[in-house]
């Protein structure tokens, strides 16, 4: 299926960040941007060494808004989706990569503290790396309260995404 990520031309991106931009927020920006058009291309190594860039330069700066909230939501998914690729058969690469995406999500619930409008996004990662641990229970709370903030909050994409991951999550589970 085609996305909106689909429309974004990855070179406009990169011709953005070759200029080396002095400002945090636009660096980490676009390297989230980057990060995401990475991610949705199936370059799962591209999309996570951007969004870690783009971790770096909020740390480095210290920056704290709204705009650099989602960068640890989507290093969440590139986490897990890391999890989700990484082979069983090589079980010390699967624990450490579960431990990073655990790691991922529980920074991404800390901004979502925060920035409200990330949280169903970082709810449902959460959701979704409970799974993976095989913890059921964790899995359908963090499920639940992600569904409730995207409603309360009227996002109704969120809210959709939500759904496919329990569908996929519980399907996965054999449930």
């Amino acid at each position: 299926t085609r996305t909106a990520w689909d429309e974004v031309d990855p070179d406009l991106i990169a011709a953005e960040l070759a200029r080396e931009s002095m400002d945090a927020s636009t660096t980490a920006e676009l390297r989230l941007a980057a990060g995401i058009v990475a991610l949705n291309a199936g370059e799962l190594a591209a999309a996570v060494g951007h969004l870690e860039a783009a971790a770096h330069t909020i740390r480095a700066s210290g920056l704290r808004q709204e705009y650099a909230a989602p960068v640890s939501c989507w290093r969440a998914t590139a986490a897990r989706t890391l999890v989700e690729q990484a082979s069983p058969h090589d079980p010390v690469s699967h624990t450490k990569a579960l431990r990073k995406a655990s790691k991922a999500v529980t920074s991404a619930r800390f901004w979502a503290w925060s920035y409200r409008n990330n949280a169903p996004h970082a709810l449902r990662e959460a959701g979704l790396v409970a799974s993976l641990r095989n913890q059921p229970r964790r899995r359908d709370r963090y499920f639940a309260r992600s569904l409730a903030i995207a409603e309360k909050q009227g996002a109704r994409y969120e809210k959709a995404m939500t759904r496919l991951a329990i569908a996929e999550a519980t399907t996965r589970a054999g449930e």
